[in-house]
């Protein structure tokens, strides 16, 4: 079925968080890729390494000058899903997971993606260390909610992403 309409409702995702992954899964994002078809942009490059189409997969997972994030998140997932693609990444396939890691994982997911996301499209480049502090802000906000055990877990895997 659709675990991607459980994982964005979930309790314990706010509402920005939430909105993100909706438009990511909707494919609402304003990629250069799309703003090129809409005839929005001259170019459907990625406006920040001028090299690959800007892509949802490249702007989020790929690009070079997103140091490295996508990629982390990518591999730290496939530690728990071994399948899980970049594609299948982008979809929140996240169906094999245990369901005490569906919360961490979509998380990890969404603030590292959205983190991604408002740094393209507002400076030149991601840093990693912003993402990382963008996700132990929300750790710290879990624990202090019914969240407390996702929060443990959460920490589990940004432990395993930035090792």
């Amino acid at each position: 079925g659709y675990i991607w309409w459980y994982l964005c409702r979930q309790p314990g995702l706010s509402p920005e968080l939430s909105s993100f992954l909706w438009k990511m899964l909707l494919d609402f994002l304003s990629t250069q890729q799309k703003l090129n078809k809409m005839g929005a942009t001259l170019s459907p490059t990625c406006k920040l390494c001028k090299q690959v189409s800007g892509s949802l997969q490249h702007e989020l997972l790929d690009c070079n000058l997103n140091d490295n994030t996508g990629q982390l998140l990518l591999t730290t997932l496939q530690t728990h899903i071994p399948s899980l693609t970049a594609a299948s990444l982008l979809h929140l396939e996240f169906s094999i997971l245990e369901e005490n890691m569906h919360l961490p994982a979509t998380l990890l997911t969404a603030v590292t993606l959205s983190c991604i996301w408002k740094e393209r499209t507002t400076s030149s480049k991601v840093r990693a260390y912003q993402v990382r502090s963008e996700l132990e802000q929300t750790i710290n906000l879990l624990r202090t909610t019914r969240f407390a055990s996702a929060a443990a877990n959460l920490q589990i895997l940004i432990d395993q992403m930035f090792q």
